[in-house]
């Protein structure tokens, strides 16, 4: 299984591509280029099709990634969203983004209560990164197909199949979970496509293994998978929805945005690169590179904080638009 240490750095996340061996050469998908460049895609996994449809213009593209309905959307929720964008400018890629209410359903949340939920996750996502075109977003207890893929799934797996990925996480929770997922990914394939790509978190590998397993079972051509590197919490480990005390939340108000853009002025033992304030600014704000390098070397740590800190504000501002008073403004 793949562990996670506390403090999350680029040594850790260098050690990681060479242990899973990722495929970091994304010459022939220039337009990926910049974030490979900038750290914030650490690699892949069967990128061979994804080279050749680009090289013959094809446009036959699925995209996958989703969200649990239960807790808020943090800022690095939003970069899978950002790598589809790619994509779809690129290849005219469909995303499907499933929003699992499986976890809500199981703690007894009343259905009126999931929609409303679902309509806001919806909205935030549309506010700040997602095109409104060639996407489907469900949710899991409404997607007929989905749940009789579900189904099927279920029958094909073993348990030590489960444990042989996850370990000693695979309790059945966890494995109604995952096979939740392996629906969500197998679905576009039954919609007639061909070429699925699978965008997670670097920490979500163990999910592209099964997910692997999954495709040989059905007999599909196996998926792409992009890995993406989380952004750094505010106090430590990694932003998470749930821990919304220690990551930047989509529907933060003004004082409770404040108070935890202060946290951002706590620098810890790591390289300005592995610092949260220079994540946000390079993955979510997309401020150059080369220009957050050179701020960061000519001001003195808390003044960068600050200028990222005022960038995020102006974001945040512009996001809400005078339409919540109570979120921002």
């Amino acid at each position: 299984m793949t562990k996670v240490k506390a403090e999350l750095d680029e040594d850790y996340y260098d050690s990681l591509v060479k242990k899973e061996k990722l495929d970091t050469n994304m010459n022939k998908l220039p337009f990926l280029q910049n974030y490979l460049d900038n750290g914030l895609i650490l690699g892949g996994w069967n990128l061979n099709p994804l080279k050749r449809m680009h090289k013959k213009k094809r446009k036959d593209l699925a995209v996958v990634t989703g969200y649990s309905i239960s807790g808020k959307l943090q800022l690095g929720n939003l970069t899978p969203i950002k790598i589809f964008n790619l994509f779809n400018d690129n290849f005219g890629a469909k995303l499907f983004m499933p929003i699992s209410d499986t976890e809500a359903i199981l703690t007894r949340k009343t259905k009126s209560g999931m929609r409303k939920m679902y309509i806001h996750l919806k909205k935030e996502i549309f506010l700040w990164a997602l095109k409104k075109k060639n996407i489907e977003i469900y949710l899991h207890s409404e997607n007929k197909e989905t749940t009789l893929l579900f189904m099927q799934i279920v029958k094909r797996f073993k348990t030590k199949e489960f444990v042989d990925i996850y370990g000693d996480r695979s309790d059945f929770p966890h494995s109604v979970a995952v096979c939740n997922m392996l629906s969500d990914v197998v679905y576009p394939y039954y919609q007639g496509y061909k070429n699925v790509l699978v965008i997670l978190g670097i920490e979500e590998i163990n999910h592209a293994k099964l997910i692997d397993l999954c495709a040989k079972k059905f007999n599909f051509s196996p998926p792409t998978f992009i890995f993406l590197r989380p952004i750094n919490g505010l106090l430590s480990g990694k932003m998470s929805k749930s821990q919304p005390e220690n990551s930047l939340l989509l529907s933060e108000t003004t004082g409770s945005l404040n108070i935890k853009l202060g946290k951002l002025k706590i620098k810890r033992c790591l390289k300005i690169e592995d610092n949260p304030p220079y994540q946000i600014a390079l993955w979510i704000l997309d401020i150059e590179k080369d220009k957050l390098d050179k701020l960061s070397k000519e001001l003195k740590y808390e003044e960068f904080v600050s200028f990222v800190s005022k960038k995020i504000e102006e974001r945040y501002k512009n996001i809400n638009n005078g339409k919540n008073k109570r979120s921002i403004g």
